[in-house]
């Protein structure tokens, strides 16, 4: 079986293939010189070989044409197998520095018939031979592990066990052996397949796998130091009862590098033959990258989005930012203290200074032309220039963010335009290793992508080494898929052409080489899957490819390319970039601190950044939420504390956390997995590791319970003695009560479960992260996000209908409570969802949605909740109100009436409306207190339902005196919350106070909103409305709402298919002319108002109290919501900011106008416009198929007006139809001249919905000015 092939079920299942015997004879020599002594003596003598041949054949590549062409041949022609068989010694081999007299012994033995002179065989690249020196060799591993008790720890879960083929080297169309060479070393492969040793992969970092060989009881024996340093990590590991060595490779990230460790240990069995050895993969890929996708896109959202993202060339960036840098510094002085300037570098380099300065105006200017003017002189003004804080530049770069699978540096310029411009610039990975960091990319809304890599051209394409290439296409498998996006300017480069995929370069066979030259051009790793994630046609991809072999030919290799050619390539590359964003010379910005949290966070940085990363974060949570302090206040409090270490801190926490996930996994054997508390003070970084105890707590949902968890964490009593002196673990009855915050467990957590706890609040609240590093460390860094986001506590945040956690009071009633007569709870619950998805779906017929109830059992809930109720979309079947149950919920009649009562208030009073109560729910989940008060206020409603509606409550009874008590800790809570409703309104008083001016000065301004309509000019309609919304006065879906159809009104699709055509009768509508002889048309809430047409936008806060009002007694009014606008409109359009259109022959109801003379005059519009800045009445009941156009219908989205007076017009609607075919260049469609009610696509209208109002993805980068405080402030994104 191929190996590509195991590699691709692996990822897919469970892969359990019968393990091949391991072969192990220890007199079985390959090359019968030598017997096996012990492993390091053995290593060294492969890894010696391996040395050696690797230096010969860069001698050869070097030497070319520098010695006699017959020594040259016979060198070539040296093979590792003829120096196994000579016998060399390890000492022989160890030195590099001999290397050059072996050689010439080796022709002077084998090729005496050959003359040279030995001087002219001597190759003097000493700083190849040094390092050669340091690698290739076994080495004492830095791996440590972490656990302090091992004993306790779970057997690992089985690998995967692969049966690899061989692959014949002479297949490939590239020299493997020196590839691996220059990688991992054939050493470690060659003695495997001899012995046939177990070859173990690791999946994920070096952390899980200290962990695994701790678990297992294993040991580091030594480690394999590449040529490569920064290259997937080798090991020697003893497992125990094992009379034998295993070789491990780890921090394997995807699929394509997996693969390609795989091809290395197939090609280097020297001895040919099937490959004796066991071959195991341990990890979950998959969920390897879940993991990092869900922990980077959670990284992006709290960081700035940047402008444009460039992934390869780092380094390169970076050199070129660090000589704009000396470049501005050197003009600061010039522009200073040009007298000064002048003595340190000398009248000579002055004048070229001079020179410089007067070439940067020109179009032609490029700072590489100037290189060594700049290094040269800046060096010697060094000095003066970073002394004096007026001449030194601010700095580009932002951060720096180094993991073992990212590569992440922020820079930040002003453009020649003024405008501030952020570049993300992303280092190189192997293949689907990028996909956990392109989708956190496309997650976040980042669609300007540049891609910049080498690539090998197909043979006989007219490509040389060293070209500049940017294809048009990928070859993504059988599919060709067109690359979006503009294409740089470049005058070395050739676009056009197709790249293909390839994994890794061991399976380029010729036989593959065959069937890529019918169908590609060049061949890459990471440009299938940045095209697959990218794939919008708003996604702005580019792929630069500069070409680095030609396939199967021999020498054709970027090594061989002339060095001026390569970087000329680059360099025209990064000159462009820069013009493309207008900043041929960039300038440097000093970030503003917009926020307390920025400033404290800078401020700690100036005075602390030498301390322990989190020793900074506990500093900055101290003082999170209090004004910024004087440099003095900081100072006194960081004296008044013990400083502690990173590792300090890591060695407690982890410490806590094995221990603790040792107790929960001993409960999941045979007990439900228990809820977790930690302590808030912890999560909020105000823990301190010397001084305060780390609380956690377990707990249990009744006595009975109670007692079998205490009985197993008495067990571990020596274990949590160990830890006592910093750390306690307790049992006790949920839920948790003030200062304790729920966490969310499995049967299996890990001993970092707390340290990822601790740094994924602690990311969200001030920036702090880890990262593990090669070594398998823990490492904290400090990134400069640029908002805070809380813990949320469910006694203040109310997100979803549900089951809260009980107060002591109400938990010990509830315990009591087993049964009611006559009520079996889940048979109960399920009845309840079944009679609700029936009203569901009657009421979504009579209007254009589709909805469903379910259940869903889950083993826990997070914060002590047994149940909760949460809409979800399916993508088939609509809005879900999905209730989570948990099972000690499930059999408890108290909770599951509780339950149906939820279930009822949604259709009924308090919020009357599925599609109303959705939105409610999500409002709250994305910070709105208004919302969660309706929530807060429905738990109360929801006992006196229980009481009258779900269950017969006889008084004085023990569920009555329940539902007292419950009610009451509802009340309690919404006295909490109508605090937080207070503070938030006065926020968005503020708000609204902060941009009184801005509007007034819009007011005045000579061009008004009319004429960026009429002018066609979106950009500027969208920043007056955008300015003019009333978006503190909105919860967060109507915001969500708003801002996507004011990004589909600014930037609308061009594409036909991304377009819907829809009518509009114009019977009273005032039709305006455009600047260039079209029409449009605004709404009523425009054209009926009085003032100048953006004084009218002021009506926009008017009508969102006011709309809303039309649909009392159908939807509830305490907060305004999509439903009770669109339910509103459908009842009197007039004043709304909503344009009506529909199918064709219901617009013609609205066609007739009456002309004053007699006749009406009939008149339709046939608006084709981008789907997204459209939406379905989906609540109306008027059966009028209502798709409503916000505001504005710009004149290139008139596709036409036919215009008639009716008696004398018969022909009217094939007249437009026929016009319509013209314009668009089809016919009308059946569905879009008629209405049919089954021809609604009530699914296709929820999704619409769910996708505009759903506030996911919404961050203060992405919102306008005005709208950011709302996003910031009141929804705490």
């Amino acid at each position: 079986m191929r190996v590509k092939a195991i590699v691709a079920q692996l990822l897919i299942l469970s892969l359990f293939i019968t393990s091949c015997s391991s072969f192990q004879n220890s007199s079985f020599n390959l090359f019968g010189f030598r017997t096996i002594a012990g492993i390091e003596d053995d290593l060294q003598y492969y890894l010696g070989v391996d040395r050696f041949h690797y230096y010969i054949t860069e001698y050869s590549h070097n030497m070319e044409g520098k010695i006699p062409e017959d020594a040259m041949a016979a060198i070539k022609k040296i093979s590792a197998k003829q120096l196994f068989a000579e016998g060399y010694t390890v000492d022989q081999l160890k030195n590099a520095h001999n290397y050059d007299k072996m050689i010439t012994d080796w022709l002077k033995k084998y090729h005496p018939e050959i003359s040279f002179n030995q001087t002219d065989m001597q190759w003097g690249y000493n700083f190849l031979k040094n390092k050669l020196n340091e690698a290739f060799a076994v080495k004492e591993t830095k791996l440590k592990g972490d656990l302090v008790n091992p004993d306790f720890a779970p057997t690992p879960a089985r690998p995967q066990v692969l049966t690899i083929a061989n692959i014949n080297p002479e297949e490939l169309t590239l020299d493997s052996g020196h590839y691996i060479s220059n990688r991992t070393t054939r050493a470690m492969f060659w003695e495997a397949a001899e012995t046939g040793k177990t070859v173990e992969f690791h999946l994920g970092d070096s952390r899980e796998f200290m962990k695994h060989i701790q678990q297992s009881g294993a040991e580091v024996i030594a480690e394999i130091n590449p040529m490569a340093a920064n290259y997937n990590k080798q090991f020697v590991v003893k497992y125990p009862g094992e009379n034998t060595y295993r070789y491990a490779v780890t921090n394997i990230g995807g699929a394509d590098r997996l693969e390609h460790m795989i091809h290395s240990l197939a090609l280097s069995n020297l001895a040919g033959g099937n490959l004796q050895n066991k071959v195991v993969v341990h990890g979950d890929l998959q969920e390897f990258h879940k993991r990092m996708t869900a922990k980077l896109t959670e990284q992006m959202e709290h960081l700035p989005n940047a402008d444009r993202v460039i992934i390869g060339q780092r380094g390169a960036i970076d050199g070129q930012f660090n000589l704009f840098w000396k470049l501005q510094g050197l003009q600061n002085m010039y522009e200073q203290d040009p007298t000064k300037l002048k003595l340190r570098v000398g009248a000579d380099q002055f004048e070229q200074i001079e020179d410089m300065f007067e070439k940067t105006s020109s179009p032609k200017f490029s700072v590489h032309d100037h290189k060594k003017v700049i290094e040269k002189n800046y060096e010697k003004v060094k000095g003066l220039v970073e002394a004096d804080p007026n001449m030194m530049p601010a700095i580009y770069k932002q951060f720096d963010y180094d993991t073992t699978q990212v590569q992440m540096t922020d820079f930040v310029f002003k453009n020649s335009q003024g405008k501030s411009v952020r570049w993300r610039v992303l280092g190189n990975v192997w293949g689907d290793e990028v996909v956990p960091l392109a989708q956190a990319l496309k997650n976040t809304g980042h669609k300007e992508i540049t891609y910049i890599g080498t690539a090998g051209a197909v043979p006989g394409k007219g490509y040389k080494v060293g070209d500049l290439v940017v294809p048009a296409y990928v070859q993504d498998g059988t599919s060709k898929l067109r690359v979006h996006g503009d294409v740089m300017d470049i005058d070395l480069a050739k676009v056009g052409g197709a790249v293909e995929h390839v994994g890794s370069p061991f399976e380029e066979t010729f036989d593959w080489l065959d069937l890529v030259k019918q169908r590609s051009d060049f061949v890459e790793i990471e440009s299938s899957y940045l095209r697959r994630i990218f794939n919008g046609t708003d996604d702005n991809l580019r792929f630069y490819l500069l070409i680095s072999d030609i396939l199967g030919s021999e020498g054709e290799t970027l090594a061989s390319a002339s060095s001026s050619k390569r970087r000329k390539a680059l360099n025209a590359i990064l000159d462009t970039m820069f013009a493309r964003d207008k900043a041929k010379i960039p300038k440097p910005v000093d970030v503003p601190l917009n926020s307390a949290h920025m400033k404290l966070r800078s401020l700690i940085d100036k005075l602390y950044n030498k301390k322990g990363k989190v020793f900074q974060h506990y500093v900055q949570s101290h003082f999170k939420g209090k004004p910024v302090p004087s440099e003095e206040a900081l100072k006194s409090f960081v004296d008044s504390v013990d400083n502690f270490s990173d590792d300090f801190f890591s060695k407690r926490v982890v410490s806590t956390s094995e221990v603790l996930s040792y107790i929960v996994r001993d409960i999941s054997e045979n007990l439900p997995v228990p809820t977790l508390g930690v302590s808030q003070e912890f999560l909020d970084g105000a823990w301190h590791p010397k001084t305060d105890k780390l609380k956690v707590q377990i707990y249990s949902s009744n006595t009975e319970i109670l007692e079998q968890y205490r009985q197993i964490v008495e067990k571990y009593e020596d274990a949590i003695g160990d830890i006592s002196k910093w750390a306690e673990i307790e049992v006790v009855r949920g839920p948790p009560p003030e200062g304790m915050v729920a966490l969310k467990a499995t049967n299996n957590i890990e001993p970092d479960y707390l340290v990822k706890a601790f740094t994924r609040a602690s990311f969200m609240q001030g920036g702090l992260d880890y990262d593990v590093t090669y070594n398998g460390a823990l490492k904290y860094h400090i990134l400069p996000t640029n908002k805070s986001t809380n813990v949320c506590e469910v006694g203040n945040k109310f997100c979803s209908l549900a089951y809260y956690a009980p107060d002591p009071r109400t938990k010990d009633l509830l315990g009591e409570i087993t049964e009611v007569e006559g009520f079996n709870p889940e048979q109960r619950l399920k009845d309840a969802i079944a009679d609700l998805s029936d009203e569901l779906k009657y009421k979504g017929n009579d209007e254009e949605w589709k909805a469903v109830a379910k259940l869903k059992k889950v083993n826990s809930l997070p914060d002590g909740k047994m149940a909760e109720i949460v809409p979800v979309f399916s993508n088939t079947e609509g809005l879900v109100i999905e209730v989570r149950i948990t099972p000690q919920g499930l059999k408890n009649p108290m909770v599951v009436a509780e339950e149906m009562a939820h279930l009822k208030q949604i259709v009924d009073e308090p919020f009357m409306h599925p599609i109303h109560w959705a939105e409610i729910t999500l409002n709250a989940q994305y910070g709105s207190k208004r919302s969660a008060m309706l929530l807060a206020e429905a738990e109360v409603d929801a006992m006196e339902k229980v009481r009258y509606d779900i269950l017969d409550v006889e008084e004085g009874s023990q569920v009555d005196e329940y539902i007292k008590a419950r009610k009451a800790q509802g009340e309690k809570l919404v006295k909490s919350v109508k605090k937080e409703v207070t503070a938030e309104n006065k926020m968005r008083k503020t708000i609204t106070n902060r941009y009184k001016a801005l509007l007034k000065q819009l007011e005045d301004s000579p061009k008004k909103l009319d004429d960026y309509i009429a002018a066609g000019d979106r950009v500027n309609a969208r920043k007056l409305i955008d300015s003019f919304m009333p978006w503190e006065e909105m919860e967060p879906t109507e915001v969500a709402l708003w801002t996507r159809w004011l990004d589909a009104m600014e930037h609308p699709a061009t594409q036909s298919s991304k377009k819907t055509l829809v009518f509009r009768g114009l019977a009273d509508d005032l039709v305006r002319e455009s600047n260039d002889g079209g029409h449009f048309l605004m709404s009523k809430l425009l054209t009926k108002n009085q003032g100048n047409y953006t004084r009218r936008l002021r009506s926009l806060k008017t009508y969102h109290g006011k709309l809303g009002k039309m649909a009392r007694g159908e939807v509830p009014l305490k907060v305004d919501s999509y439903t009770a606008m669109m339910k509103g409109h459908s009842h009197d359009p007039v004043a709304s900011p909503f344009l009506s259109t529909s199918v064709a022959d219901v617009a013609d109801n609205f066609a007739d106008e009456w002309s004053g003379s007699g006749d009406n005059i009939k008149k339709i519009a046939a608006i084709h416009i981008d789907k997204r800045r459209i939406m379905t009445n989906l609540v109306s009941d008027y059966r009028e198929a209502e798709r409503l156009i916000p505001l504005i219908v710009f004149p290139d989205e008139i596709v036409h007006i036919e215009q008639a007076t009716e008696s004398y017009d018969s022909n009217f609607m094939n007249k437009l139809y026929g016009n319509v075919k013209q314009k668009i260049g089809r016919e009308v469609k059946s569905e879009e001249k008629v209405q049919s009610n089954n021809a609604i696509d009530r699914l296709k209208n929820t999704k619409a919905w769910w996708e505009s109002v759903n506030p996911a993805g919404l961050t203060p980068n992405n919102v306008g000015t005005t709208c950011r405080d709302m996003v910031e402030s009141i929804m705490g994104l």
